[in-house]
């Protein structure tokens, strides 16, 4: 029992230092790094959105024109 109460306390330790408003915390993040790595989150994401949204449009407008052109060479 006592060593869960240990296990618990030193948790609740961990979360208080993660939870600090104390800017002289070292185990902190500051805003700055925040705010860039969510910068770079958001510039990765577009630039990977855009490149699976080029292919599949590539796709859909090849399988359009094939099955235009197999209609267009039936006629």
């Amino acid at each position: 029992m006592a060593e869960i109460i240990k296990i618990i306390s030193k948790h609740q330790i961990y979360i208080k230092q993660m939870t600090s408003t104390n800017p002289k915390s070292k185990n902190l993040i500051n805003r700055d790094d925040v705010n860039e790595m969510i910068e770079n989150a958001i510039r990765r994401h577009n630039r990977r959105s855009t490149i699976i949204s080029a292919i599949l449009g590539w796709i859909l407008i090849g399988g359009y024109s094939f099955g235009l052109f197999h209609v267009v060479n039936n006629i």
